[in-house]
Order: structure tokens, then C-alpha cells, then sequence
């Protein structure tokens, strides 16, 4: 019996925890609005170098060097493949060669995402039968031959590497099948060096639905045992330990932090160290508006960007999230998607989907009502599923209505976030630390309308997805460039990325928006569009010398490569580094020119570019 602890309660029992095999629960934190208004002084100049168009282009890994992979998974399993490539010197991307999974021409199955460690390329593959074992196929690096492959369980999702480079940790990911079987998901631990599969656990743990109820572990059918609700979706790591992983839940909203220690027995009670639940975001919070409806000008008409306070509340629901520490502490920030159970078709409600959706998802208005006793300002109970109020809005049916199941909701939630975040996680505790809140979807709206980038449907922001998890945020990745921590938020919805300074965690600065110039309008069929994977080059490791940020794009199926030069003199490169103003190249290094001018008579003697000049009394280059 898995039992559920408050905080305070988890360290009074902790030594308990491990004398009876339990797994903690930690109580999900509270909704809170932060403060969103920080703006960085100064832009970044980012150019795109190069964009490629491949079959499908879904999640990036990064090799040795300037190598990159990209999964491509097709309707047509047999074409589906990942693409070796390598970024030149200048830019451009130049492929290698395109691999098959299980044959030289046709692949055994679908890749999902890929790891490289120690010269050897991991990609998760899954069955034609998503419900049958997947398999973890291996290649050499340096030639790209396969060396055999690893069985795992059923649709192996992400594929994520250690810090130290010894264990390939998969998620299991486990989704029904076209005959809605639906396995139980898990973990699989892969040893690098011996390529064979050491440990591997399904979450056979059974919990209540009274304690998924009370820590908001998100539920999306009651049809099946509790456990096949939890299916990992994105893997992360702290750089500073290899012994543990940090596993997301999106549709159950919840992270899972596993013990990665082989001298452990190999079950879920005694490898998942916490389940840690993320709670609900409160849209009701000043600072936390939302748009939730298509349709709010007169029921027909949508009001574009009509951010307001509403009874709603919505799950977080990370898609990607990426580890890092900040003085000495550990963080995760997460791309809060938002997504759904839809078991009898796998697709979302859409804006123009029927009224009542199968699976988890369903317009609001085909509910049969809401709690007369409940407060529900600025509605009434009479109007609420009106369009021109949440009608049109895309909530789930298994929250909001556990008491009797009569179709009367004591309260509204929605799939997604519409956010990034960054959390502390810890065995002990769940923190959430910032959140940003509506900016993403207010600002790209903004940015949209400012650039002349609304009048092509799908382009830019789009209003058709207001009442269903606004822009999206997809996807994140950190890029560490003249000592700050950079991050880039991909927004699939809006075909654009976001840049943020996270230098400090608990107050971010929001830098720029940026896209790939080539879909300006939607004239270009090469354009970036729905950004799915991100991967970074710091100018240290950049074959170009200079920061780069890779990005795929899903819809488009294209690669693009951009180039980002900001304040400061962060090149690897002596040619690049010496062409711009202000930075010379020194000892293996770019560093910033200090101006002679008005350093006192110490200091400029003290610079090897600088001289003295006694008659003047003024310091000058030499």
C-alpha cells in the first residue's frame, strides 16, 4: 500500500520509509502567481546559418564533436529512420548517412529519441505493435554500424544519459494500443559499457484513488488499475549526481525521482525514491490570466487575447524539462505542454473537435453543470458554459467531480500550464520556485501582432488554440553563454522560441522572441515550424566558435541551425573572436579589450595593450 505523506510528516517517518519499502508521496505545492515584468537590458543578435528539410524531424541528441542525430518516425514504419548529420565549420549541416533500425533499408519499428555516450549511439525504438517490447538499438559512433540491441518493455519513450556517461536510463512510456490494451509502464537502466539491460521495473505499486485525489496525481481513467495511469514522458538529470534520475509524468502530472544504486533491488518500491505531484495552477490568482475561450466576443467570435481571471485551474503537465544547479543546489526547469488520455482515437479535443470528447478531454459546455454552491465569478451557474464564457474551453472530465460522478463539477481544470517552470525537487520536497505565469501567451501575441505575423492562419500565434493550452510550450534547453545561464523556450504552437536569462532562478528576465525569418508570412515551406527538440553549442564546443542553438521543427520536418552573438566576448574561435570589436584573443581564450582610456595611471600600466602618457597624463593604446 502506497501511502500519501505531508512534508512535515515524510521527515518524521523517513527512517520508516526505509525500513518498510514504502514509496512517499510529497504534498504537492501551492498555486502561486510570480512576478513576470523582468525585462533584460540588451538583445541578442541570433541569425539563422543553416535549415534542412528531412522526412520528419522530431527529438535531437548530440554526438562527439559537432555531430548531431535526429529521430524520424514515419506512418510508414518500415521508412522510419534516424538522420546522422554534422554541423561544419560555417554552419552548415551536412548528413552522414540515414539509419535504419533492424535492416539496412527498412527499420523494425518507430524511433522515439536518442542518447550518445562513449562513442556509442543509443536510439528507443518502438514495435509496429506499440503494446509489444521496444528495443534500445546501438550504434557505433565513429562509423555508425550497428552493434545489436537491447529489449526493453513497451514503448520506449526517452532515452536519457548519466552525468558520468555509464547508464542510459529509458522511460517506459506504455500507451494503449489500436485495441486499447494498455500495458503498465516503467524504467529501464542500460549499463554503457556492456550495452545489456541491468535493471528494469514497472510501477507495479498500487495507489488509492482517494490519494491521488488528495495530491492531485492527475487520473485519467477509471477503467484501469490506478498504476497504468503513470506513463514517464521525459528524463533529466543533476549534473553533480549520477546515482539518481528525475522521471516526468505529463499526463499524470507528477515527477518521480529513481534510484539509479544497481545494489538495489530491482522493483519499483525499492527504486522510486518519491513520487513528487506538481498541484494545480490557480488562473483565478491575479497574475495568472488566461484566455480559454475561441468564441468570447458574442459566442461566434473570438476576442482575441482576452486574458482575464477565471474559476479555472489548470495541471502543469511538463513535457520536456532539463536539470541544473545553482549554488549547489539542484533545479528543474520544465515546458508545461499539457496533454491528454485519449484512448479511443489519441487526439486532442481541438477547437473544432465534437462537443464531448472521448478519453480525458471534453468541451466544458457538455457538462451537465456546475455546484450551485460553489463561487464561480465573474460567472453564474446559468452562464458558465456559455461560449462567450468557458464553453468553449477544453477541460478534463476526471477532475472536478469525484464525489458521485453526476456531471456536476465542484471545480474546472484544464491540460497545461501554458508556462515554463522551475522547481526544487528533492525526496523531501516539491518547490515550485517560478512560474511564468501567462507571459508566454500574452507576449507572443504581441510579438505576433507587432512583427505583421496574424494574418496567416497557423503562422504565428494562434487564437484557435486559445481554449486548448494557448502556445504550447514544448520544449526547453539551457545554453550557458559569457557566464549566464540562457534558456530557450520552444512554443509549438506559435512557431517560435523564447529566450530567457535564468541566471538567477527565482527571477528570470525575459530577453527576446526569435524564429526562423524563412516562414515570415508562411511563404516558405522550409520554414521552422511546431519546434519540437532543442540542443545548444556553447562557443567553447561550437564547430563555428560561436554559440549555436539547433532546433527541430516538427510540422515543417526541417533542422535549423542559428548562430546567437550577445553582449560580451564568448567565441572559441581566434578568427571569430578577433573580428569583433571589443574582444581580442588571449592564452586559449576570447576576452573583452579593456579600453586604455581613462584608467588611472596604475591600472594602465598594468595592461599590456595600454601605455602611459606622462606629458598628458592620460592613458592610451599602444
Amino acid at each position: 500500500m502506497v501511502k500519501a505523506y505531508s512534508v512535515l510528516a515524510l521527515l518524521s517517518s523517513y527512517l520508516a520509509y526505509y525500513a518498510n519499502g514504502e514509496i512517499p508521496i510529497i504534498s504537492p505545492p501551492e498555486s502561486k502567481a510570480f512576478s513576470t515584468d523582468s525585462i533584460a537590458s540588451g538583445l541578442y543578435e541570433i541569425t539563422r546559418l543553416d535549415t534542412i528539410k528531412l522526412e520528419q524531424a522530431e527529438n535531437i541528441c548530440k554526438g562527439s564533436g559537432s555531430n548531431m542525430y535526429v529521430v524520424s518516425p514515419n506512418d510508414d514504419i518500415k521508412m522510419s529512420k534516424t538522420y546522422a548529420m554534422k554541423i561544419e565549420s560555417d554552419g552548415k549541416i551536412v548528413s552522414r548517412r540515414e539509419i535504419y533500425h533492424g535492416g539496412k533499408t527498412e527499420s523494425w519499428g518507430s524511433p522515439q529519441s536518442c542518447a550518445v555516450s562513449k562513442g556509442v549511439v543509443a536510439v528507443a525504438v518502438v514495435a509496429p505493435n506499440i503494446a509489444d517490447k521496444g528495443r534500445i538499438y546501438f550504434y557505433k559512433e565513429s562509423n555508425l554500424k550497428e552493434l545489436g540491441y537491447a529489449e526493453v518493455g513497451p514503448l520506449p519513450d526517452m532515452v536519457g544519459i548519466t552525468p558520468d556517461g555509464n547508464k542510459w536510463v529509458v522511460g517506459i512510456e506504455a500507451e494503449p494500443n489500436a485495441t486499447l490494451y494498455d500495458p503498465v509502464g516503467g524504467i529501464s537502466i542500460i549499463d554503457v559499457k556492456t550495452r545489456k539491460v541491468e535493471c528494469e521495473f514497472s510501477f507495479d505499486m498500487q495507489i488509492s484513488e482517494e490519494t491521488y485525489r488528495a495530491n492531485k496525481i492527475h487520473r485519467t481513467r477509471r477503467a484501469v488499475p490506478t498504476n497504468v495511469d503513470l506513463e514517464p514522458e521525459y528524463i533529466t538529470f543533476d549534473p553533480a549526481d549520477s546515482t539518481k534520475a528525475y522521471v516526468g509524468l505529463q499526463e499524470g502530472n507528477t515527477f518521480l525521482v529513481v534510484s539509479l544504486d544497481k545494489n538495489l533491488p530491482c522493483t519499483a518500491s525499492s527504486r522510486i525514491l518519491s513520487i513528487n505531484p506538481l498541484g494545480w495552477k490557480n488562473w483565478n490568482l491575479v497574475g495568472n490570466e488566461l484566455d480559454a475561450s475561441d468564441r468570447d466576443l458574442d459566442g461566434k467570435v473570438n476576442k482575441i487575447g482576452n486574458f482575464r481571471n477565471l474559476p479555472v485551474y489548470g495541471m502543469y503537465q511538463p513535457d520536456t524539462i532539463v536539470g541544473f544547479r545553482h549554488n549547489d543546489e539542484f533545479y528543474i526547469v520544465s515546458a508545461n505542454e499539457g496533454d491528454g488520455k485519449s484512448p479511443e482515437d489519441f487526439e486532442d479535443a481541438g477547437s473544432e473537435g465534437p462537443t464531448n470528447m472521448n478519453g480525458d478531454e471534453m468541451k466544458f459546455s457538455s457538462v451537465v453543470g456546475v455546484d450551485n454552491t460553489m463561487n464561480w465569478a465573474p460567472f453564474t451557474p446559468a452562464n458558465i458554459k456559455e461560449n462567450i464564457n468557458l464553453g468553449r474551453a477544453a477541460v478534463v472530465n476526471s477532475e472536478g467531480d469525484e464525489d458521485n460522478r453526476d456531471g456536476i463539477y465542484k471545480q474546472i481544470v484544464m491540460e497545461g500550464g501554458r508556462s515554463f517552470s522551475i522547481w526544487k525537487i528533492t525526496t523531501q520536497s516539491t518547490e515550485l520556485v517560478y512560474d511564468s505565469s501567462s507571459f508566454l501567451d500574452k507576449m507572443a501575441l504581441k510579438y505576433c501582432q507587432d512583427n505583421n505575423l496574424m494574418s496567416t492562419p497557423g503562422t504565428c500565434y494562434d487564437p484557435s488554440r486559445e481554449d486548448n493550452k494557448g502556445t504550447e510550450p514544448e520544449t526547453v534547453e539551457l545554453l550557458y553563454h559569457n557566464g549566464k545561464r540562457l534558456l530557450i523556450v520552444g512554443l509549438e504552437r506559435a512557431n517560435i522560441l523564447a529566450l530567457f536569462d535564468i541566471s538567477e532562478p527565482t527571477s528570470p528576465k525575459f530577453i527576446q522572441f526569435f524564429r526562423d525569418e524563412l516562414n515570415a508570412g508562411g511563404e516558405s515551406p522550409n520554414g521552422l515550424s511546431a519546434p519540437e527538440g532543442i540542443r545548444t553549442f556553447s562557443a567553447a564546443t561550437s564547430p563555428t566558435g560561436e554559440a549555436l542553438i539547433v532546433v527541430s521543427g516538427e510540422a515543417s520536418s526541417t533542422v535549423t541551425v542559428f548562430k546567437l552573438k550577445g553582449p560580451g566576448c564568448d567565441y572559441g574561435n581566434p578568427k571569430v573572436c578577433n573580428a569583433v570589436a571589443g574582444c581580442k584573443w588571449k592564452k586559449g581564450s576570447c576576452s573583452a579589450v579593456i579600453p586604455c582610456s581613462g584608467l588611472s595611471m596604475e591600472n594602465c600600466k598594468k595592461e599590456k595593450s595600454c601605455r602611459w602618457d606622462s606629458r598628458e597624463n592620460i592613458c592610451l593604446d599602444k
